[in-house]
């Protein structure tokens, strides 16, 4: 995974929203925690996966539902949910939708 390296990086900042399928922007590899940028557009879902690695997303912008295992979040700007590891969790956007994802420890190719 190609990670950028900027030192000063607005989350916000053109967000890639495209019709159909989540865009994931790697941001940093910071002390074992991958952070990526995710958008998905409002009515668009990132099928349900696992993660073999704990993680965490903060909804940054929009609103959305984010099933983990069998509890349903309803997120709003500003919310945090952890993902345990190798939980199925998926994500439907309900408005235009920004997150920052961790995943804590070295990710495999195609993870998130």
């Amino acid at each position: 995974m190609k990670i950028a390296t900027q030192e000063n990086i607005n989350l916000l900042e053109n967000p890639q929203f495209v019709s159909g399928k989540p865009t994931k922007n790697p941001i940093a590899t910071i002390q074992g925690v991958t952070l990526i940028k995710l958008a998905l557009k409002a009515g668009d879902e990132l099928p349900s996966h696992h993660v073999d690695k704990a993680a965490f997303a903060v909804l940054l912008e929009g609103k959305a539902v984010f099933p983990i295992a069998e509890k349903r979040h309803h997120m709003i700007t500003g919310s945090f949910v952890e993902i345990p590891s190798g939980a199925e969790h998926s994500i439907t956007a309900e408005e235009d939708s920004v997150f920052l994802v961790g995943i804590i420890g070295a990710p495999s190719e195609g993870e998130c």
